[in-house]
């Protein structure tokens, strides 16, 4: 083959591949005109809806949640809040914005809350901040406490024969140094530091429970309790699962019938191989269904030619 036909046959192959990601493109914006939501939840039916509000895995931080009840607040269809909750818990102020976000929102809508598997410490210190919460008799809850521990490697420095040279301003700069034994007057401001936040945390309940202080004191020595029990001292209102708190806040909402839920959506990275997958899927279902209606053929509901199943490119096909 000659210089010339290569440079012809190179210019082809580029004009194709130009081509070819042009149409993915055209195609994975059409799928994504149709199934995306350019609003900040899920498409649905319009009308009154209970917006939810998920809390899972560890209290690390703030601010998505925070986000997301902005944006409740600021839908007119949402007429209450159910907040579901299955945490052990985490940071404190993130905890402590939650509640007291939770608490003003419940001046606005209804805010239910419903425990799952676990809403302890942290968990528990947001679910006090609805007026009313469902746990389930064997949720584990409670642990009304806190704590903070820092490692001490002093011991196995000296064996390695490592030492750890600190240069600080502030005499309390560098309190929980790991390489150190904590001095006395150390270890008097860590536990007056826990002891007042220990307090806000009593304080917190009982305001958000409407409960006097003497009587949320006893039980915030750290106990784990089962939905039963914090039932029975008052720290839950209602024994039941998520359909019966949705079915509440429904109530309280005035909304009739079957509630909608809507649910923030999960804002995604974009990935390129998802990009190309879902643009090549919608290209290929574009192709056959062109042909089959050619053809004659009938469309089955999913909107591909029947009986004809076209899975996901990249994943394996029965031979």
């Amino acid at each position: 083959m000659d210089r010339r036909s290569a440079t012809i046959l190179g210019i082809i192959f580029i004009g194709l591949f130009l081509s070819l990601f042009a149409f993915v493109f055209l195609a994975f914006s059409v799928v994504n005109n149709e199934t995306g939501a350019p609003s900040a939840f899920k498409r649905g039916k319009g009308g009154p809806a209970i917006g939810v509000l998920e809390i899972k895995g560890p209290i690390h931080g703030a601010d998505k949640l925070l986000e997301q009840l902005r944006k409740f607040s600021s839908d007119e269809d949402i007429k209450a809040l159910l907040v579901r909750i299955d945490s052990p818990g985490g940071a404190v102020g993130p905890s402590q914005e939650i509640y007291s976000e939770l608490r003003a929102l419940s001046e606005e809508m209804p805010v239910v809350c419903s425990m799952g598997n676990v809403a302890a410490s942290g968990g528990y210190y947001i679910a006090a901040g609805c007026p009313t919460i469902f746990a389930n008799p064997g949720t584990l809850t409670g642990s009304i406490g806190v704590i903070s521990q820092m490692p001490y490697i002093g011991a196995i420095a000296e064996k390695l024969d490592f030492q750890m040279r600190t240069f600080k301003a502030g005499a309390n700069k560098d309190i929980g140094n790991s390489f150190r034994e904590m001095t006395p007057e150390e270890a008097a401001l860590m536990q007056s530091m826990l002891d007042q936040v220990h307090e806000q945390f009593i304080s917190d309940i009982a305001a958000g429970r409407g409960l006097p202080i003497e009587e949320v004191r006893p039980l915030a020595d750290g106990r784990i309790l089962t939905g039963q029990e914090a039932h029975a001292y008052k720290l839950v209102d209602e024994l039941g699962g998520l359909n019966d708190a949705i079915r509440l806040a429904a109530e309280q909402a005035g909304i009739e019938g079957e509630p909608r839920l809507k649910y923030p959506v999960e804002e995604k990275p974009f990935d390129i191989m998802q990009f190309v997958n879902q643009g090549g899927e919608a290209l290929a279902r574009g192709v056959v269904q062109g042909l089959t209606q050619s053809a004659g053929g009938v469309s089955s509901p999913n909107g591909g030619p029947g009986l004809l199943m076209m899975p996901p490119m990249g994943e394996p096909v029965a031979r």
